[in-house]
């Protein structure tokens, strides 16, 4: 199956994502699952197969980058390879605007040599509130179902808001795949992360202007990762998925359980591999960013900015790593009034007991762990 050249430009154009992302300053995870699923494609009989799928992923404020894959082993030797690459980049404000540019390439192979494969992108321009925002899209690309190339082409309009420690998104895009296909469809996602635990909910409906004759369909699932620490969650995931007519691939339901091994927790606030992309950047409009200034009693004033929830934690060397709460002074901002002693300090936030990450806007460090916070530099006072 020989990759047109718009392929080989979509791949070239998620490695330059890739390597704008410095590692000084990216969040950096890799997970491997292994899992047990139990999958029916319409008009087939269900099936048990066993899964490792490694993957990659890499944050910094307004970019991200996801590199995965998977493999299947089902009964009576039938097998299948599934990968996926995608890259994400927020551009500099226009008119109070943000644009965005991804893009995304996959592909599946299977024990009888066939197989499919997708190369799109998409520019989007946001308009981002600290806690709800809105954007307008489209895109195109090149689909396979493993005999032949056709363009595909979409348009999409949505919106996301967070409420609480989770994130309601929706979204109605239409597409026209070759000349055969033409629908609509309208999704929704909602994402929790509390605590040990990250959920994701989702569904949508399709609605077929060619061929004219078609039938509306429908889909929803959830999918929930337990942490019993930073390295190792149970995962449990179910439901239905659409046909996807771009690379021929049939729908579905499933049902699978497994186990989660990484390096580390991100902060989820973008997640390239979910079965509903959350179209939501890891940044925030507004005033963002952590600033400290010292205080007549000798205290620090320390200020966080662009961060949304209803609980924000700090832990550093400062605190002997015990996690210290903060006050909410306005819609995703925060403050506290420690004493730090001068010099260079480690620190770590965490909204509404998610993961632990680096504070916005300040420096990174790594340990040899593999985990990451941020530097905070204190000056002597009157310094």
């Amino acid at each position: 199956m020989e990759i047109p050249a718009s392929g080989r430009l979509g791949v070239r154009l998620i490695l330059a994502l890739l390597l704008t992302a410095q590692s000084l300053s990216a969040q950096v995870a890799g997970t491997l699952d292994g899992t047990l699923t139990r999958i029916a494609y319409d008009e087939g009989v269900a099936v048990t197969g066993a899964s490792l799928s490694p993957s990659v992923q890499l944050l910094r404020p307004w970019q991200a980058f996801y590199a995965g894959g998977s493999i299947t082993r089902f009964p009576d030797d039938v097998w299948s390879v599934q990968g996926h690459l995608a890259g994400s980049a927020f551009l500099a404000p226009v008119a109070g605007l943000r644009p965005e540019l991804d893009a995304r390439v996959r592909g599946t192979r299977h024990e009888d040599g066939g197989g499919s494969g997708e190369l799109a992108g998409t520019a989007r321009l946001h308009w981002l509130g600290v806690d709800r925002g809105l954007w307008l899209g489209a895109g195109g690309g090149r689909a396979s179902d493993g005999s032949d190339w056709r363009g595909t082409i979409e348009a999409e309009i949505g919106g996301w808001m967070r409420t609480g420690p989770g994130t309601l998104s929706l979204s109605l895009t239409g597409w026209r795949v070759g000349s055969a296909y033409r629908y609509a469809e309208i999704e929704s996602a909602y994402r929790l992360q509390r605590g040990p635990l990250e959920f994701t909910a989702f569904g949508g409906l399709r609605h077929w202007l060619r061929p004219g004759d078609a039938s509306a369909d429908g889909w929803g699932g959830a999918s929930a990762s337990w942490w019993l620490g930073d390295r190792l969650a149970v995962t449990l995931a179910g439901g239905a998925y659409p046909a996807d007519f771009g690379q021929g691939l049939p729908a579905g339901t499933f049902g699978s359980i497994g186990a989660r091994i990484a390096t580390g927790r991100l902060d989820r606030a973008r997640r390239a591999s979910e079965p509903l992309d959350l179209i939501i950047p890891p940044a925030l409009a507004g005033e963002r960013g952590t600033a400290l200034s010292h205080q007549a009693d000798g205290t620090a004033r320390l200020t966080i900015g662009g961060v949304p929830g209803s609980r924000l934690e700090l832990m550093g060397d400062f605190t002997s790593w015990e996690p210290v709460p903060l006050t909410r002074e306005a819609a995703g901002r925060w403050m506290l009034e420690i004493r730090i002693p001068p010099g260079i300090h480690r620190v770590n936030i965490r909204a509404d007991g998610g993961a632990w990450v680096v504070p916005p806007g300040l420096p990174v460090s790594e340990d040899e762990f593999g985990g990451a916070a941020g530097v905070l530099i204190v000056a002597e006072p009157g310094k």
